[in-house]
């Protein structure tokens, strides 16, 4: 995965493994395992870690604009989301050495869930749609109407990039449901956190 992430200012590997963190940090410090099955939380921090691999340094903008081969490969939709989507299960599924999920059994449906889960989540990145999913999870929250979580909840998971997790925590826009959740994502915790998250996957 990381040879296949670009060398660009900001859309890198160590994006990508912030926020795989972050997503780690969320199902870690909030209710989230209680409503997620265990393919789905698997699906979380893949589409994490996945989610802006190949990055070009480009926008879809950009790619639209310049009628770029990615643009007419993808019909100027979500652009650059659907080629993460593209090389992270060429990747998981058919390069040799890093087929993560080659081995994940269709019969009891778990690699249909883990893949829509992906696609799902990697797709709502696409700041077109950024947003309005803040906005609707705020609403969500304000109400108070988490008896379903849905397609809806696991995209907004990841979603919303590090910084703009600590930009809505810390102006007090989204409230984690209790301190040691909104502490765990906060920039004054991250360096621990990670340090321990770093240990536990195993990473140096």
């Amino acid at each position: 995965m990381q040879k296949n992430y670009h060398p660009t200012p900001f859309h890198n590997f160590y994006h990508g493994y912030s926020v795989l963190h972050a997503a780690w940090m969320m199902l870690n410090s909030t209710h989230a395992r209680s409503v997620l099955t265990t393919a789905e939380q698997l699906s979380v921090l893949f589409a994490a870690f996945c989610h802006d691999v190949g990055h070009p340094g480009n926008t879809n903008g950009f790619e639209l604009a310049t009628f770029s081969p990615l643009a007419l490969k993808y019909s100027d939709e979500s652009v650059l989301e659907r080629h993460h989507c593209f090389l992270a299960f060429q990747l998981m599924l058919r390069t040799p050495g890093a087929e993560v999920l080659g081995k994940v059994s269709t019969k009891n449906g778990d690699l249909q869930t883990i893949r829509k889960t992906i696609i799902r989540s990697i797709l709502g990145t696409d700041m077109r749609l950024h947003f309005g999913h803040c906005e609707a999870l705020e609403a969500r929250i304000a109400t108070k109407s988490y008896s379903a979580f849905d397609d809806f909840d696991l995209g907004w998971v990841t979603s919303a990039d590090v910084t703009n997790v600590d930009d809505h925590i810390e102006s007090g826009k989204i409230q984690a449901r209790d301190t040691p959740a909104r502490n765990s994502v906060s920039p004054v915790n991250r360096r621990g956190s990670m340090k321990s998250f770093s240990e536990s996957t195993g990473a140096t």
